[in-house]
């Protein structure tokens, strides 16, 4: 049998294990905080900056970065996926590089926490100007994400099916099941009226964990497609010509330089 001339990318499964490795790491440290909620603002020892870097609550720490770059990794994963697709599946190439596009403004939302804003300042408008009571404004969160999920599952998933390799299904299921978990978990907790901080830990710790779960899902999901990529697909993944026009512009004067 003739071996395939053409590379594939895809993330390495050593990565992704590693990657659920420190998710799982996150889940355990924080759920370890949980009886310590009431008391983690008064800590002022240097292990106060360890857990912040840990902490699923706060922005601007490890665990913003590593979520952040989970997304890129997706957004970087989608963007290849909709070159491969491009000449024979344009309108899920299209989708993908839409999909492609938003996640990568959600990794700079993430670490920059303009949806943190964007909702006080709604909490703030509505509260203020509207008369509604600021926990029923913060519902608007979890319906959001439950309506995103909605939407996802028609417009996304519905193409996809007819495109991807069917072993590789219920990667895409259990990364949209996770999202919509996530939106849920956050909908029970305003529903149960709970106003203890333990309360809230462990509605973090779901939302964030689970949010955590579907990016690595549905990495792992595009890694698959990547990785089972025939071998025309897999052609398209790079612009060659522009590949090596980057790479002269780049060494030119490298080479130049070294030629004298």
């Amino acid at each position: 049998m003739q071996s395939s001339s053409y590379y594939r990318v895809a993330i390495d499964r050593n990565l992704l294990l590693i990657l659920l490795g420190v998710i799982v790491f996150l889940f355990l440290a924080n759920a370890l905080l949980i009886p310590f909620a009431s008391e983690l603002k008064s800590i002022k020892s240097p292990l106060r900056y360890v857990i912040r870097q840990i902490d699923l609550n706060l922005e601007g720490n490890f665990a913003t970065w590593f979520s952040s770059m989970l997304l890129l990794l997706n957004s970087l994963s989608a963007y290849m996926l909709s070159r491969a697709r491009w000449s024979t599946k344009r309108r899920v190439a299209l989708t993908t590089a839409i999909m492609a596009a938003g996640l990568l403004l959600l990794s700079v939302d993430e670490f920059i926490g303009i949806h943190e804003f964007l909702e006080r300042v709604m909490v703030y408008e509505f509260s203020n100007n509207h008369s509604m009571d600021s926990s029923t404004v913060k519902m608007i969160g979890p319906l959001f994400s439950i309506s995103l999920t909605i939407i996802l599952v028609v417009l996304v998933a519905g193409p996809y099916l007819h495109a991807v390799q069917r072993k590789n299904i219920p990667f895409l299921i259990a990364s949209i099941a996770c999202v919509f978990t996530l939106g849920l978990a956050e909908f029970v907790y305003r529903l149960s009226g709970c106003t203890e901080p333990w309360c809230f830990r462990i509605e973090v710790l779901f939302d964030e964990v689970g949010e955590l779960a579907a990016l690595l899902l549905f990495l792992t999901f595009q890694s698959r497609e990547l990785a089972g990529l025939d071998d025309q697909a897999a052609d398209h993944v790079f612009d060659r010509s522009l590949v090596r026009k980057l790479s002269k512009t780049l060494f030119a004067k490298t080479r130049q330089s070294n030629t004298k």
